[in-house]
């Protein structure tokens, strides 16, 4: 059964898809789709039947680049969506369609990552760095077998933790806390750069959407700041406090400023703020590989709620 290039003719089957695919990895929203149909590199499974309708489809989302981002790292693109029809394979099916965009990606010397990455014309923009690292996360069982046979390597993996005590945990007061403005935004970029990895680098975009949605303050030694934290207040309803569950977006505390005390510092003010506002529990996540962060998190009275996501990549020359 042929697998093509998704363009935005094939919204109306693919929207048909999702309603009733067995099979699902999502992470975009019904309105996202013509957006990401039209500037990501999206893959159709067609039916040869000739009835139009659609066993399978999926989506690779291309970044960007950051201007923060170091010179060395490669370009970011995201695997966002995998939809399968009933009676398809999970890993076959999927790897079949995935190693078709990446096929795409390779074919169409795909090393930069703009505005639009051409799922129908295949013409590219942005700043070429030489390859493009593909990023696939999600806790589905079969996800595993359909991407690590085929080109992906499993690097890491996500560990979710849950406060649920009454009381804020006791922290110093080393550094001068403020709110976060959009002024502060490229700084914070370029603290983001230095304190993690380039997988995890948030750029001024992402911090943008997080200003919009969260509560963020940052912490200043002096006039250079040297952390920062979000804290999102839409983390549903829980079911056992009968309250509003907070989510820890981003806590990050540059290489120079760890171990003094300054992360420790925000996350008992984030927890104050998400008590204050009458939610609880509080949630974050962190990498398995990031002991640092699991001492400080068990510390402040953080425990694993047992959700865990793999994490993938894919390089791309």
């Amino acid at each position: 059964m042929p697998i093509l290039p998704a363009t935005p003719e094939h919204l109306p089957a693919i929207l048909r898809l999702r309603n009733s695919a067995v099979t699902r990895l999502e992470q975009f929203g019904p309105e996202d789709l013509p957006d990401l149909v039209q500037r990501s590199v999206c893959e159709i499974g067609m039916n040869e039947s000739g009835s139009g309708r659609l066993w399978g489809f999926t989506a690779i989302q291309l970044e960007p680049r950051p201007a923060t981002l170091p010179a060395s790292a490669p370009n970011r693109a995201y695997l966002r969506g995998v939809l399968l029809a009933k009676g398809r394979s999970p890993s076959m099916d999927t790897a079949a369609l995935v190693n078709a965009s990446l096929g795409r990606m390779r074919a169409l010397g795909q090393s930069t990552t703009g505005s639009t990455a051409g799922s129908t014309t295949g013409s590219t923009t942005g700043s070429t760095t030489g390859s493009t690292t593909v990023i696939a996360q999600g806790q589905e069982t079969w996800l595993r077998a359909a991407l690590v046979p085929f080109a992906f390597t499993e690097i890491d993996q996500v560990r979710y933790y849950k406060f649920t005590a009454n009381s804020v945990p006791s922290a110093p007061s080393l550094a001068r806390l403020t709110e976060v403005t959009p002024h502060d935004l490229p700084r914070l970029a370029q603290l983001d750069a230095d304190t993690f990895p380039p997988i995890w680098h948030m750029d001024e975009g992402d911090l943008a959407g997080l200003l919009f949605t969260s509560h963020m303050r940052v912490a200043w030694d002096g006039d250079r700041p040297v952390g920062y934290a979000a804290l999102s207040l839409n983390g549903g309803f829980d079911q056992e406090t009968r309250q509003r569950a907070a989510f820890l977006n981003r806590l990050a505390v540059h290489p120079s400023a760890q171990g003094l005390g300054v992360g420790r510092q925000l996350l008992a003010d984030s927890i104050a703020h998400a008590h204050s506002q009458n939610h609880s529990p509080i949630y974050l996540n962190t990498q398995v590989s990031n002991t640092q962060s699991q001492r400080l998190y068990e510390g402040m009275g953080f425990r694993p709620s047992g959700q865990l996501f793999r994490v993938f990549t894919a390089q791309v020359p």
